[in-house]
């Protein structure tokens, strides 16, 4: 099988990431399981096509692109805990670096 028939195969576009495959993979595998399907032959061929797509692709598809952002997300929850408020107020939760200058 080649990689333009794998895309076929998972309905992929060329220009797709492996998070894009990961999720066509699932979707199409769980459609076509031959144990969803009452071991019907076709949905076995299917399912065979539909893997040796995945198993191909795998590992030629680049990882889908990272944020750009340096942003640092911190999320704070105090949940049942009565001492949380107390706790938070006294616990230092991000120390910049010297020279850091945060902007408004």
């Amino acid at each position: 099988m080649s990689p333009n028939e794998a895309h076929k195969a998972l309905g992929l576009s060329p220009d797709a990431h492996q998070g894009d495959l990961v999720k066509a993979y699932r979707r199409l595998a769980m459609k076509h399981h031959p144990d969803r399907n009452n071991n019907s032959a076709h949905a076995e061929e299917r399912f065979k096509e539909i893997k040796e797509a995945y198993e191909l692709l795998l590992d030629i598809l680049p990882l889908a692109p990272k944020p750009s952002s340096n942003a640092v997300m911190v999320s704070v929850s105090a949940g049942s805990n009565p001492y949380a408020s107390e706790y938070a107020a006294n616990t230092v939760v991000f120390q910049p670096r010297e020279g850091f200058h945060a902007c408004a």
